[in-house]
């Protein structure tokens, strides 16, 4: 059961010129109101997946009578079992994360949590699995030769970058 805020603050921001006021931006503040941990964020789904990055897309859950001031993504790949953290973002009022700095044509699924002034969620469900893309090579193949064998055979021989064997 919720409480009820005993006082509201209403906070208005805009800019002004020799011409007048901007269109404000409005805030509005409860007092008396004891904070509590978040719940976690539902209805997770991915898009726009690329090579190494994501769009988590989220349905946030109560904000605990707090501000949220730090999204924490999860991930779990087919290289780990394990929960690892892998982004963080302060977006109060996000509903969508690009996730960055994943491993191109991998597996993952994500999780998220919502952390206020008193602490994280726990974590919400997971998103549906996923594979990135594959990316180009960063780099061309070194020490490149070519030998004639005969008048009509070659021999190419190359290293191939160490980005290739991901």
């Amino acid at each position: 059961m919720y409480q009820q805020a005993t006082t509201y603050y209403t906070f208005e921001v805009y800019g002004w010129t020799a011409v007048g006021p901007g269109v404000p931006s409005i805030a509005t503040l409860q007092s008396g109101v004891e904070p509590v941990l978040p719940e976690p964020p539902t209805r997770l789904a991915v898009s726009n997946i690329q090579a190494f990055s994501v769009l988590l897309q989220f349905t946030p859950g109560f904000d605990g009578n707090a501000s949220i001031t730090k999204w924490t993504v999860q991930a779990q790949s087919s290289r780990s079992s394990t929960w690892e953290t892998i982004y963080e973002v302060s977006a109060p009022d996000a509903t969508t994360v690009t996730v960055q700095n994943l491993i191109p044509y991998s597996n993952y699924r994500l999780r998220i949590i919502a952390n206020n002034i008193v602490g994280p969620s726990s974590p919400s469900g997971h998103s549906p699995d996923f594979q990135t893309l594959q990316a180009q090579p960063a780099h061309p193949p070194s020490n490149m030769t070519v030998r004639a064998m005969s008048s009509t055979l070659l021999r190419v021989r190359w290293i191939v970058s160490s980005d290739l064997l991901v």
